[in-house]
């Protein structure tokens, strides 16, 4: 540590590559313990963190499934199970475990991209660290479901966007340069779209961004808009076009068309089953939120297809006090909320200090941006930093409508980690005259104050289940899959029979580590029908009473006994 605070500004000089090797092996470095963490998560997480999981892997083998409309579910997780299960022994939830951990890393390659372009690479290497680091991150690189893989997809898009504005703002740049880059933040987009619906948030953060980047053409006067709202909407939208140079209605043109390609398999597949493109059936999940207090034992009280409009007009003061209550549950609600701990879902993106670093450089962004929008000394391109605000403010502002679990807030760690190597070059700017030595201290600080962070992460996720209320892998079920693991050679194969109402135990047949090893449950439990299905063992639940013979019992995992079927 001492030798690279002593030597720093030399090899920030001499090697100006380190950074970006350094960054480049910690990503794969973090990948590899993602994925070996990965191997003690056996079964589905209880309760609610991996609940959609049974929707997504039930799509997962059949295409008529996998491309059909559902108000809730758009059909890009599906798809990527679709693709992907062939690859992991036909065993969703494995491929699923492996989608997350490879979405980890390409969120964490695009936000250390996209920092490097705005803050340097010492900066980003700040950045990386924070993001790779936050328990918050790990958890959701180990749950299987759609939350790492949309977060991914939105960081990718946030990245390209100033590589496309830049590119297309140089001169001598190839003008393929900048036409591929916006074609490629559009398919990220609207890949993300594919995945989760609030994924359409990012084609007018694009609009604007890539907007934002061309320049006004000059002597060229915008007619005054008309007088009526419709056409006075329309007179401004043409002004705004007229505003633009040709090569900057082309990057909009582009990153559009990519954006609508990307989506078209989904809004295909809404025509042709609802007649409706943008089909979705959030409304009920606004109202569970705003008339259902979250309370999921409420969801039969309502339709399925209620719409928004009906949800709003049933008591548009409820909903607007519900919006307000949800935007100040991200951002800090402080003594305003009467119970004991209040809620400040924006603190949990990072670990400490990272986190309150974050909130800092996110004002010192929204001051910067409104007094001195032009870049300037400390090599942020402050423009671009003043959209990836707005991307905060409307992601929240859109989330804040229906329910605010604080996974639905993952896409804004990247802004956050981004935020927060900001504010800390801010502060060695205004207290050193040279940057490397202290920006190498304050990579290796947080090395240290967030390390136990990752373990933190693990931890949360592979866990037995502590209690009802605290999410976890059910110990029972947990057990059992671990007794399968080591007692089953390769080949072999059981069955398992669950209590009816078990959900663990279900699931454990289904949707686990060991799915793949488990054959269909014959038609009787008598030992004919059990060696006539082609099993070597029987997974059997002590609720169903004692097992049937005369297989040998091989000990006990919790409440269930593996039996082994005599040939």
């Amino acid at each position: 540590g001492l030798l690279a605070l002593r030597y720093a500004p030399a090899v920030a000089r001499r090697a100006p590559w380190l950074p970006d090797a350094a960054a480049a092996g910690g990503i794969g470095v973090w990948t590899a313990a993602v994925l070996v963490a990965a191997g003690q998560h056996l079964t589905l997480s209880i309760p609610g963190v991996e609940k959609d999981f049974r929707v997504f892997a039930t799509r997962a083998f059949d295409a008529a499934e996998v491309f059909r409309a559902d108000g809730f579910y758009n059909l890009g997780y599906p798809l990527l199970l679709w693709l992907a299960t062939p690859l992991a022994q036909g065993n969703p939830f494995l491929a699923a475990r492996a989608l997350a951990a490879l979405s980890g890393a390409l969120m964490l390659a695009a936000t250390w991209w996209l920092a490097r372009s705005l803050l340097g690479r010492g900066a980003a290497l700040l950045a990386l660290a924070a993001l790779a680091l936050s328990p918050f991150v790990v958890q959701y690189a180990l749950y299987v479901g759609s939350d790492m893989p949309f977060a991914a997809l939105c960081a990718l898009t946030l990245a390209l966007l100033p590589a496309a504005r830049r590119a297309g703002g140089q001169e001598g740049t190839p003008n393929r340069l900048p036409i591929a880059l916006c074609a490629a933040a559009g398919l990220a987009g609207g890949a993300a779209f594919l995945v989760r619906h609030p994924g359409v948030l990012l084609l007018p953060l694009g609009w604007a961004a890539l907007a934002a980047g061309g320049q006004r053409v000059r002597g060229e006067r915008a007619p005054a808009p008309p007088a009526g709202p419709g056409e006075r909407l329309l007179g401004l939208l043409r002004s705004a076009a007229a505003s633009l140079d040709p090569a900057a209605r082309r990057r909009l043109a582009v990153f559009t068309l990519a954006f609508a390609l990307a989506i078209l398999p989904q809004v295909i597949v809404n025509l042709r089953d609802t007649g409706q493109p943008l089909y979705s059936l959030h409304a009920k999940n606004v109202w569970l939120a705003v008339y259902g207090d979250g309370d999921w034992g409420r969801w039969g009280e309502q339709q399925d297809d209620i719409s928004f409009a009906a949800v709003a007009l049933q008591d548009p003061g409820r909903l607007a006090a519900s919006w307000w209550a949800n935007v100040r549950a991200f951002f800090g609600t402080g003594a305003e909320d009467t119970g004991e701990f209040g809620r400040a879902i924006q603190l949990r993106l990072l670990g400490f200090p990272a986190n309150w670093l974050a909130v800092a450089g996110m004002i010192g962004w929204l001051v910067r941006s409104v007094r001195r929008p032009a870049a300037g000394a400390d090599g942020a391109d402050r423009p671009f930093a003043s959209f990836l605000v707005l991307f905060v403010l409307l992601y929240v502002a859109a989330i804040a409508v229906g329910l605010t679990l604080p996974r639905f807030f993952l896409p804004l760690a990247p802004v956050y980690a981004i935020a927060a190597a900001w504010a800390c070059v801010w502060l060695i700017e205004r207290s050193a005259r040279e940057r490397s030595r202290p920006l190498a201290l304050a990579v290796m600080l947080a090395g240290a104050l967030l390390w136990g962070g990752f373990a933190s992460g693990v931890t949360y996720v592979v866990r037995p289940q502590p209690d009802a209320e605290t999410p976890g892998q059910p110990a029972e079920a947990l057990a059992a899959a671990q007794l399968v693991q080591a007692t089953l050679r390769p080949g072999e194969r059981l069955v398992i029979r669950a209590a009816r109402g078990d959900e663990a135990g279900l699931a454990l047949a289904k949707y686990s580590a060991i799915a793949h090893l488990v054959l269909p449950e014959p038609a009787g439990d008598d030992p004919e029908s059990l060696r006539a299905s082609g099993a070597q063992y029987l997974l059997w639940s002590a609720e169903l009473g004692p097992p049937p013979g005369p297989g040998e019992a091989l000990g006990g995992a919790g409440g269930n006994t593996p039996v082994g079927l005599d040939g």
